[in-house]
């Protein structure tokens, strides 16, 4: 059908351009020398420009259609190539088209739009997977919809998402269930082994049953709600769309305005925390932490960018600032005494671990500073790397066949850790500031650290606790055999000078006692 649409309006358009340039051409030779010998008037040369317009006009719109068919003709490509088939398989414009009809007189009923999308590990769409699993996982998807989820149209957009619609009195109860679906489908993946991490995220617009209906909106207010936040949700989560989310996402623009070049103009700063040795009390190194010097706002703290950095991908040049900068920290401090041995720890996101180009960055940037690596900790939190172990081992033991270090950071409060401790060869683990806040108050939270501390050392790795804010919590923390501290008792982030000025002013103070 759709081929035989695309050759009529190509021989539309082909007609109506032959016709257009013959026109212009008995226009043109009638002028040059008044072929047969008529006398030609305005009018007669006003009919024939007006004839020609017209025929181009005809030769435009043909065009036109031409090319939405040719779209048409290449969506229905698309899924013919994922699935084999097109039976009952539609393209995001069809399902709009459908959505547009599903009226109905029952002012209780809603016509639903879902859209949900399946990712691989760490976020990974599947156009970015091995062509081979994402068609797979398609037709497995389409195959578990059909028999767990039946609902009629099913639709496939160029990005991979599934396009739903149903009409339903309750609103509720069919999201529950999608829910549930989703929450099976993931489990079935995981327990396959073809996408052992995957995870499915939806979201969901509905209309009243009773009004015509905008269906391109009612299809990308679904889109809306499924991609909003997504890096920050759990995987089977489905969001409902509402005029807040489109409020919350407008509330976040002026960040993409202004993180354009923010790095080049100088407005990102590399901060100092200092970290203190329980054995000696000294300091030993620092962590690095990222604060952006906004030129009307001051000084914003990672909870105020980095999480729309995230969900961006622009957190993969903010995590590379702050590892040059570093760099450079560090080949600065080579020729002071006081500064050298310290080691320096630098956070990586979930998205810069999962660049392909990590490690050559990694190895390239020491060497262009002239820095050993062995003065660096790498950071992965515990969520990202309880996610995919065999995935997050591999890139640790490469990360530390180079010469770093490596820790887990905010132990404790993430998913399955002891799986992780097991797998992924660190150097460090880092207790979180909730084990330690009431740690003072509360035997329980001395015994959990204490067991923590116990178990990790028979792991052959380190401890260092966050958010020691008391010399009583310090001293608690050495009587358990906890490794190292940092938190503001010691040493609140500072910038590079003022860091310098502590370390210069603790060495003074150590060689006079």
């Amino acid at each position: 059908m759709i081929e035989r649409r695309i050759a009529i309006h190509s021989y539309s358009l082909l007609v109506s351009l032959f016709l257009a340039g013959l026109c212009f051409g008995f226009s043109l030779a009638i002028a040059l020398i008044g072929l047969f010998g008529a006398e030609y008037g305005t009018r007669q040369y006003l009919a024939l420009a007006i004839l020609i317009v017209l025929l181009l006009v005809f030769a435009a719109l043909s065009a036109l259609f031409l090319h939405l068919r040719i779209e048409d003709g290449r969506k229905k490509a698309f899924i013919v190539a994922k699935f084999g088939a097109v039976e009952d398989v539609y393209s995001e414009k069809d399902i709009a088209s459908i959505a547009k009809k599903m009226v109905k007189g029952d002012q209780n009923e809603k016509v639903l739009c879902v859209a949900f999308s399946i990712a691989g590990p760490g976020g990974q769409a599947l156009s970015s997977l091995q062509n081979d699993v994402a068609k797979k996982t398609l037709r497995f998807v389409l195959k578990s919809l059909r028999v767990g989820f039946p609902l009629n149209p099913i639709g496939i957009t160029s990005d991979n998402e599934f396009l739903l619609l149903h009409r339903s009195q309750n609103e509720d109860a069919f999201i529950d269930g999608l829910r549930v679906f989703l929450i099976h489908l993931s489990d079935t993946f995981a327990h396959s082994g073809s996408l052992p991490f995957a995870s499915l995220l939806g979201g969901v617009s509905s209309r009243s049953a009773v009004k015509p209906l905008a269906g391109r909106s009612l299809v990308e207010e679904a889109e809306f709600a499924l991609r909003h936040s997504a890096s920050r949700r759990l995987s089977c989560d489905v969001l409902r769309f509402s005029q807040s989310l489109v409020d919350e996402d407008a509330s976040i623009h002026w960040l993409d305005a202004d993180l354009n070049n923010a790095i080049e103009r100088g407005e990102f700063v590399v901060y100092y925390q200092g970290k203190v040795n329980l054995n000696d009390m000294n300091f030993y190194g620092a962590e690095a932490l990222v604060r952006w010097k906004h030129p009307h706002r001051g000084i914003l703290p990672p909870s105020v960018f980095v999480p729309y950095c995230e969900s961006s991908g622009r957190i993969v040049e903010i995590d590379h600032f702050v590892f040059q900068t570093v760099c450079a920290s560090l080949a600065r401090w080579k020729s002071d005494p006081a500064m050298k041995n310290l080691i320096v720890s630098v956070n990586l996101s979930r998205r810069t671990v999962y660049d392909p180009e990590l490690l050559s960055f990694l190895e390239q940037t020491v060497a262009q500073y002239g820095v050993d690596p062995n003065k660096i900790e790498l950071e992965l939190t515990e969520s990202l790397a309880a996610e995919n172990l065999i995935f997050i081992s591999s890139v640790i033991k490469k990360i530390k066949a180079l010469g770093f270090h490596t820790s887990i950071d905010d132990f404790g409060i993430g998913y399955s850790s002891l799986s992780a401790l097991k797998s992924i060869p660190y150097d460090v683990l880092k207790i979180d500031k909730s084990f330690i806040d009431d740690i003072e108050i509360e035997p329980k939270a001395q015994a959990m650290v204490a067991s923590i501390v116990e178990l990790v050392h028979t792991l052959g790795m380190e401890v260092i606790a966050e958010g020691v804010e008391s010399a009583k919590q310090a001293e608690i923390l050495r009587h358990l055999h906890c490794d190292a501290i940092q938190g503001y008792y010691f040493s609140r982030p500072v910038d590079r000078g003022r860091f310098e000025v502590n370390i210069a002013e603790a060495s003074k103070e150590r060689k006079r006692a």
